[in-house]
C-alpha cells in the first residue's frame, strides 16, 4: 500500500519534461547484493549527466507484467505502430545513426502527417541489443483496437477521424527502416508480416526451410504465401 500511494502521488509529473529515461530492475541472491547494483548503476548513470526519477514505471511492471494492452493506442488515442531491430551491442550506435537518417529522408511526411516518433531500447543481456521505434498519429482506431482496449480507457479517449494517408505514410517509412535493418544484419521478433523473411536468409538456409514445408505441409494449407513459402502442390481455391 506504501509503494502503491508513491505511484499515485508521482503521478506523470515526473517524466514531464524527460526526453531519455532509462528503466531498470535489479536481481540478485540477497538484498544487500541488489542495493550495491543498484548504487553501481546510480553512480554510472551520474557520471554519464544523468539524474534519478521517481520508479514508478519499472515498479507497476514488475508488479503486474502482464497488464491490459492499453497503450497499443496513443496517449488521446492516436494510433501506434512500431517497428525493431535486434543487433550485436557493437553496432547499436551505428543502427541508431541509420535510423535518424531514414527519418530525416521523411522528415516532409513527418511534420505534413504530425507524426510522432519515440524509442524503445533494450538489451538482452549480452546477447543483443534491441532498438525500437514507434510511431504515433491521428487516424480513426480499428475494431481490433476497440475490441482490445480496456472499455473504461477506451470512453477516455480523445479519437481521431481517419487518415488513409497519413497511415500510408508511416507504413512507407516503416517498409524503409525494416529494409534499411536487414541489409545492416538486423533479425526480428515477428517474421513474415511486416519483416520479410526470405530476405534476410541465404539461398541454402531458405532452401531447407522450403524443404521442412514441403515435406510437412505439401499442399500448403498452413498459412499459405507466409514467410514466402511455397507448395510444390498447391491446392485450387474451394478444394481441400
Amino acid at each position: 500500500m506504501k509503494e502503491g500511494a508513491k505511484v499515485a502521488l508521482a503521478g506523470r509529473r515526473f517524466m514531464a519534461d524527460v526526453q531519455w529515461s532509462l528503466h531498470l530492475m535489479v536481481e540478485e541472491r540477497s538484498e544487500a547484493a541488489a542495493i550495491d547494483a543498484e548504487q553501481s548503476i546510480l553512480k554510472i548513470c551520474t557520471s554519464a549527466g544523468g539524474s534519478n526519477i521517481e520508479n514508478s514505471i519499472p515498479k507497476i511492471t514488475r508488479a503486474n507484467p502482464f497488464g491490459p494492452v492499453n497503450n497499443m493506442v496513443g496517449p488521446e488515442g492516436e494510433r501506434w505502430v512500431p517497428v525493431h531491430a535486434l543487433v550485436p551491442h557493437s553496432k547499436a550506435s551505428k543502427v541508431y545513426a541509420l535510423t535518424c537518417e531514414i527519418f530525416a529522408k521523411h522528415q516532409d511526411s513527418i511534420d505534413k502527417f504530425d507524426i510522432g516518433i519515440g524509442y524503445l531500447l533494450a538489451t538482452v543481456s549480452t546477447n543483443c541489443f534491441v532498438l525500437e521505434p514507434v510511431f504515433f498519429w491521428p487516424d480513426e482506431l480499428n475494431e481490433l483496437h476497440r475490441h482490445s482496449l480496456e472499455p473504461d480507457h477506451l470512453k477516455q479517449l480523445k479519437g481521431f477521424s481517419a487518415d488513409p494517408d497519413a497511415r500510408a505514410a508511416v507504413t512507407y517509412i516503416r517498409e524503409d527502416l525494416a529494409a534499411a535493418y536487414r541489409k545492416f544484419g538486423a533479425v526480428h521478433l515477428q517474421i513474415g508480416k511486416s519483416y520479410q523473411y526470405r530476405d534476410g536468409l541465404k539461398a541454402e538456409s531458405f532452401a531447407l526451410v522450403q524443404a521442412i514445408k514441403n515435406f510437412l505441409d505439401p499442399k500448403c494449407l498452413i498459412n499459405p504465401g507466409v514467410l514466402g513459402l511455397k507448395s510444390e502442390n498447391p491446392v485450387k481455391e474451394g478444394v481441400v
